[in-house]
């Protein structure tokens, strides 16, 4: 039979390993080293070129915004818990890396998007 000590730690794990586990649903790497990004960032010449590359980076941008809501409401559910903390501390810091991320991706699109404007 399992301690309340046992539980307690098993309760506070489970968790965890979901929201590790949702936080790199979608970022794993081969989607983050796609080898035909590259080809579009090393071919981008045209407008529609660096257009297409800003709505890739807009979209990955969504994507980190919605992980960022994610933990946000799971660093909430964590509230006061005892034993959990570190889940509430856990899912804080990984909501405010995933805004930043997002942040970078934006600035990436206004890259492109400026670049798609002086393109010839």
């Amino acid at each position: 039979m399992l301690t309340r000590r046992q539980l307690l730690v098993i309760s506070a794990a489970v968790p965890l390993l979901a929201s590790r586990a949702s936080a790199h649903e979608g970022h794993d790497a081969p989607e983050m080293n796609d080898p035909s990004e590259a080809t579009m960032l090393e071919n981008a010449k045209t407008p529609a070129d660096h257009a297409a590359l800003a709505a890739h980076y807009r979209e990955r941008a969504g994507k980190a915004r919605a992980e960022q809501a994610h933990h946000r409401l799971m660093a909430q559910a964590y509230g006061g818990k005892q034993g959990v903390v570190a889940g509430r501390s856990h899912c804080r810091r990984l909501s405010k890396q995933f805004g930043e991320v997002a942040d970078e991706y934006d600035a990436l699109a206004r890259v492109h998007e400026e670049a798609a404007k002086a393109a010839p």
